[in-house]
């Protein structure tokens, strides 16, 4: 843990990554009052994690966010349009009309665990059900390789 800690603290290169976070032209829209944070690639941000607002009223939860997502991609112009959501995204996600096409991959220590037949009986048009055999708390990050995969397998028939 020191060794990390001092990484960051000496070696780290905040510049690099500011500039590399400022390249993905992020933008930001009101949604029922409370400004969200987006990358170029229509990637909202949950209301009080990274640039997007913290909710200054009560009521700002799962449902709330995920009907903000509707009228976030409404105003884009998208009339189609997926969501991909890991730990408390995957609950807003999962928030979602139940009859849209559902992927669903589960890895070790997922805090939202499920069992296909849990699954199939919440989701009835589930296009994918995966299991990788092992990648953490930020998939894309950790295990490219198996989130480029899994997310494939779920849109791939649906374009």
């Amino acid at each position: 843990m020191r060794a990390l800690l001092e990484h960051w603290r000496t070696r780290h290169d905040w510049r690099a990554a500011e500039r590399m976070l400022n390249g993905w032209n992020p933008s930001r829209t009101r949604i029922d009052g409370l400004d969200i944070d987006f990358a170029h690639v229509r990637l909202p941000t949950l209301p009080d994690f990274g640039f997007s607002a913290a909710p200054a009223e009560p009521g700002w939860g799962i449902t709330r966010t995920a009907a903000a997502w509707e009228v976030f991609m409404a105003r884009l112009g998208h009339e189609r349009w997926g969501a991909q959501g890991g730990d408390l995204g995957s609950a807003v996600t999962e928030d979602h009309p139940l009859t849209l096409p559902t992927g669903i991959t589960m890895a070790p220590g997922d805090v939202m665990r499920k069992s296909r037949r849990w699954a199939e009986r919440r989701f009835p048009n589930i296009v994918h059900f995966g299991r990788t055999p092992a990648w953490g708390h930020f998939a894309g990050w950790e295990r490219p390789g198996h989130f480029v995969h899994d997310v494939r397998a779920t849109f791939s028939g649906l374009r």
